[in-house]
């Protein structure tokens, strides 16, 4: 049975996952990928999508409200081609760029999922966080091999 601490884990998640769809999104929108990397940030996108509804329903199914996603990320917000937000600050001049944004929210996104797994107790959310967890790891893999970086740079995710 799902205690409250469990939803809150899971409204985390879920506000990532919000996030996540965000920012592919607007990634697409750019015109700054190219069709290969287009097409993986399009099916990435529809994974994240693929994740928030399965937490929004593991949610309800516990009893709990899910967070809704907000109107904007400041991730995405920018003047003058430079993005400004939690990741930090950097200009926006190409695809490596966008690539370099998405791998760092993939990574922050699984290294929270690792993080909170072991504190839910509710079975149902903890299996559904285990299976989420790998797919932000490959995704994260995926990209830094793009970046032509060390797709699995740690022994250990944390």
């Amino acid at each position: 049975m799902a205690i409250d601490s469990d939803i809150v884990y899971m409204n985390s998640k879920l506000g990532l996952e919000h996030e996540m769809v965000a920012v592919y999104q607007k990634c697409t929108e750019t015109q700054l990928l190219s069709p290969g990397m287009l097409t993986t940030a399009a099916s990435f996108r529809g994974h994240h999508e693929q994740h928030r509804d399965a937490i929004v329903a593991a949610i309800r199914n516990v009893g709990g409200t899910p967070v809704a996603a907000q109107p904007s990320y400041d991730l995405l917000t920018s003047a003058n081609g430079v993005i400004t937000g939690v990741l930090g600050q950097w200009a926006l001049t190409g695809e490596r760029d966008l690539v370099v944004l998405l791998m760092r929210l993939e990574d922050r996104a699984t290294k929270y999922a690792v993080g909170s797994v072991s504190s839910v107790g509710d079975k149902t959310l903890k299996n559904l966080l285990c299976t989420i967890t790998p797919v932000d790891a490959q995704h994260t893999a995926a990209l830094r091999m793009v970046l032509k970086e060390d797709p699995a740079p740690q022994i250990y995710v944390g």
